[in-house]
């Protein structure tokens, strides 16, 4: 799904299909991982048009949530990271100071309660 290519219309049904099957989750009974916001925002950074706001929302809700599941892990910030700037992430996240590198480890540490992954790796 998240590698379609074509035209816009045929991404546009490739992330409606991504939607659907995260959206249907909690429906089976299932919850969403970090491979499973890994997943959507890969989907969303291919198949929505480069640099629209759309894009950068879509990124930020996945996101927000990905932090109330407490999933977050490096590898989800470093694949933002390809598509926004240090400033859109900072917004997203709400740190706002620029007085040291954006890492995660000094997001909330509840963000990663979840998560397996290590928390000190700066974004590259």
């Amino acid at each position: 799904c998240s590698n379609a290519t074509g035209s816009a219309e045929r991404k546009r049904n490739a992330l409606q299909i991504a939607a659907s099957a995260y959206s249907s989750l909690p429906a089976a009974g299932l919850k969403a991982d970090s491979i499973t916001y890994t997943s959507m925002i890969h989907a969303m950074l291919n198949l929505i048009e480069k640099s629209t706001e759309e894009k950068v929302n879509g990124i930020a809700g996945i996101f927000r949530r990905c932090c109330d599941e407490g999933v977050l892990n490096q590898r989800i910030l470093n694949l933002m990271a390809t598509a926004m700037t240090e400033d859109e992430l900072r917004s997203i996240a709400g740190v706002h100071s620029t007085d040291e590198p954006f890492k995660i480890s000094s997001l909330p540490a509840e963000w990663s309660r979840n998560s397996s992954s290590l928390r000190t790796t700066d974004v590259e």
